[in-house]
């Protein structure tokens, strides 16, 4: 009879070896913190871009709703671009719509090619911090997850 010599794990995979919390939690855990930096470092990408083309002007708050939840209130806005056309948008605050009021004026970005994507205020100080603790949080997961492995063996 031949007797070949296969590597160890080459056979049938044993799925109840690879669902066991030794290997699911950690390779879990480490998905997850990819996805958390992926989406910090895609969220300052697009800010970064959006504030590269976009265009600064003025703006005179025409309503204000405030969503179910505290910071889902949203404003619609008038402004006019930079070739002379008056536009509106519909910005979400993410603030208590107490912030901004009907006739306000206030400083917006508009991207000229998608005239109806503003942001009000500036970006930076809204979309960054939060981008920072995706990443923390997700860079986190993956210490502590290779920590703990190393600790196992």
């Amino acid at each position: 009879m031949k007797q070949t010599n296969k590597p160890e794990g080459s056979g049938p995979i044993n799925w109840k070896t690879i669902s066991s919390s030794k290997y699911f939690v950690p390779g879990f855990t480490l998905v997850l913190g990819l996805i958390l930096i992926s989406l910090a470092v895609v969220r300052v990408v697009k800010t970064e871009s959006f504030i590269e083309h976009a265009e600064m002007t003025s703006g005179t708050v025409l309503e204000s709703h405030q969503g179910m939840l505290v910071w889902s209130a949203t404003i619609t806005v008038a402004y006019v671009d930079a070739i002379g056309a008056s536009r509106e948008a519909i910005f979400e605050t993410g603030v208590d719509r107490a912030t901004h009021k009907q006739g306000d004026t206030v400083h917006l970005l508009y991207d000229p090619q998608d005239t109806s994507s503003v942001y009000v205020g500036n970006p930076r100080r809204r979309r960054h911090p939060m981008s920072a603790i995706y990443f923390l949080l997700g860079a986190a997961l993956i210490f502590f997850t290779f920590r703990s492995l190393r600790e196992d063996t």
